[in-house]
């Protein structure tokens, strides 16, 4: 089993990466057929529109299946999906469709992944192979901005990940029972501390931690030392975000996690 920390490269590369959706062409083109001052004012209005990058993974990076993406944003205000506001919206990830045209509405289907709460931050879940990712702004009522960024990655599906599952459904009861499982990682109590493997810890509320970081155990922290795969969780009604990640024998964070969240009724 390749080692588990080859994840460390990926996740620590979050530079900035300017890849566009062909705006710099466009822009050669304007200044070859209009006078300087109306160059200049074109370059003024797509300043004024923004511009946005996935600043992880990086273009041409190879991945595992559940992988973590970094957005950010330039001149835009990124907020929740709602109002309509001139120079503000919220983050989209296209996965193998391209770009959408401005004007058009953002369908939601596993290619069109929104993160409609304003998040810069979220997870997805692809199949090995090669992928081409477009991040893209939409407005309050899900209507492309012609501000966008384009990369192609691998996923590597030999490389390890876990997986937090929940029932299915929009509002859950508590208890609620949830299984932990892993792929390319070996599940086993704490203790020993050996390469590629290691032990469940479920984040209530709390982020994932930096890999190397010690996992504290209190009721935020919840750890599985005994090896253990499945458990029920107390929840209070509202929503809550849910952190799986797994921690080698002497609780270290290593960097294999899924997020999810839950509205409890």
């Amino acid at each position: 089993m390749r080692s588990i920390f080859r994840l460390l490269a990926p996740l620590a590369a979050l530079s900035l990466i300017a890849a566009g959706c062909g705006d710099d062409d466009d822009d050669d083109d304007a200044a070859t057929e209009v006078g300087a001052d109306e160059a200049a004012e074109a370059d003024e209005g797509d300043t004024a529109a923004g511009s946005v990058s996935l600043t992880s993974p990086s273009d041409g990076s190879t991945v595992a299946r559940r992988f973590d993406v970094v957005m950010d944003a330039d001149g835009i205000d990124i907020e929740p999906a709602g109002e309509v506001r001139d120079g503000a919206g919220h983050f989209h990830v296209m996965v193998d469709v391209g770009c959408m045209e401005p004007g058009e509405t953002v369908p939601k289907d596993d290619e069109h992944v929104h993160f409609g709460k304003g998040q810069d931050q979220g997870q997805l879940f692809l199949e090995p192979g090669e992928h081409d990712l477009c991040l893209q702004v939409a407005d309050g009522a899900h209507v492309a901005l012609d501000v966008t960024d384009e990369i192609s990655i691998t996923v590597d599906g030999e490389e390890p990940f876990v997986t937090l599952g929940v029932p299915g459904g929009e509002t859950l009861s508590s208890p609620v029972g949830v299984t932990m499982e892993a792929n390319g990682v070996e599940i086993e109590p704490a203790g020993e501390v050996r390469d590629g493997a290691g032990h469940f810890h479920l984040m209530v509320d709390a982020p994932c931690l930096e890999p190397g970081e010690v996992i504290p155990k209190d009721d935020a922290h919840l750890h599985f030392g005994d090896g253990s795969t499945e458990t029920d969780l107390e929840l209070s009604p509202g929503e809550h975000t849910l952190c799986l990640q797994v921690g080698d024998g002497a609780h270290e964070a290593l960097p294999v996690t899924h997020l999810v969240t839950v509205v409890i009724a």
